[in-house]
C-alpha cells in the first residue's frame, strides 16, 4: 500500500514538469508553436481582428549615463553576466552625454540604439 502511495505522489510531483513553459497573456487563442511569450488582444480578437486597439508592450524605461555600462541593471558587474545579458530592450528617458531618448539593445558590450527607418533615410 505504501508503495501504491509513494508512485502516486511521485507521478504527481512530476506533472508540472510535463507542462508547456510558453505564456498566453491577453489572448484564448492557441498559442504558436514558437512563441514563448505570446500578447494578445482578447476584445481585438474578439471583433475577428489579430491588431491590438487598445494597448501595447511597455518596456522598462531607464536613464542611460553611458552606454559601455549595464550598470543600471543590478548585480551585473562580472563581464560573463554582461554577456547573458545579450538582447536585453530598453527605453532610455535620459537625454544627458549625448545620449538620445528611445529604444536601446544590449549587445553584451554596449548599448545600441534601436533606430526607426524615418530616422536612417538620408543620413548617408
Amino acid at each position: 500500500m505504501k508503495t501504491y502511495i509513494r508512485i502516486i505522489i511521485m507521478c504527481l510531483l512530476a506533472l508540472p514538469f510535463a507542462a508547456r513553459a510558453q505564456v498566453s497573456i491577453g489572448t484564448l487563442s492557441p498559442i504558436e508553436p514558437a512563441a514563448l511569450l505570446q500578447l494578445g488582444d482578447y476584445v481585438a480578437k474578439n471583433q475577428g481582428d489579430t491588431t491590438s486597439v487598445s494597448g501595447g508592450l511597455l518596456l522598462p524605461r531607464i536613464v542611460l549615463t553611458d552606454l559601455n555600462k549595464v550598470t543600471v541593471i543590478p548585480e551585473s558587474s562580472s563581464s560573463d553576466k554582461k554577456i547573458d545579458l545579450t538582447g536585453l530592450l530598453v527605453y532610455n528617458i535620459g537625454t544627458g552625454n549625448g545620449i538620445s531618448e528611445g529604444l536601446y539593445e544590449w549587445d553584451g558590450y554596449k548599448w545600441l540604439p534601436l533606430e526607426s527607418e524615418s530616422q536612417t533615410v538620408g543620413s548617408n
